[in-house]
């Protein structure tokens, strides 16, 4: 059986015009690739918005590097403020750094056996800003957990 999607062609960080993102109509899901880098996903916002209008269910495919901490923060949040119980994240190879806080956005996740998860402390910036950043990601990741935040920072 064959089933019908609806391409989006939007621009990502490794090159314009690839497919990056499909209504799936026949399983009524939307379907996110994030890879590569993590900016300039905020404008994605709109599509993810038009697919909770639709009542498609979400599906973040993962494979990247990381990026901007503010982006992978306000993807989370806008991820669990949409899709609070419809959302599902798959990791592949590799979801590292500001990745890894969408992937925590999403109802259940999922990553292949040899692939790998990658948290750390934020770099660059003043210390307030880098106090901010590190205090939301422990939240986000004692949040997906439930462990305790001493634990998120050791691996961190």
């Amino acid at each position: 059986m064959s089933t019908k999607a609806t391409s989006k062609l939007l621009p990502n960080s490794i090159t314009d015009n690839l497919p990056v993102a499909y209504f799936d109509e026949e399983r009524k899901v939307y379907q996110l690739f994030v890879t590569g880098g993590v900016y300039g996903y905020s404008w994605y916002m709109e599509f993810l918005q038009e697919a909770k209008n639709m009542g498609y269910a979400l599906e973040v495919h993962i494979y990247s590097y990381g990026g901007s901490a503010f982006e992978g923060i306000a993807f989370h949040d806008y991820l669990k403020k949409t899709f609070p119980d419809n959302s599902t994240a798959y990791i592949y190879g590799l979801a590292a750094s500001s990745a890894t806080l969408i992937a925590c956005g999403c109802t259940t996740c999922y990553i292949g056996a040899n692939s790998n998860y990658f948290i750390h402390y934020s770099e660059g910036g003043t210390d307030s800003t880098r106090t901010a950043v590190d205090d939301s990601q422990v939240s986000i990741y004692k949040a997906k957990t439930g462990r305790p935040e001493e634990d998120i920072r050791a691996l961190m």
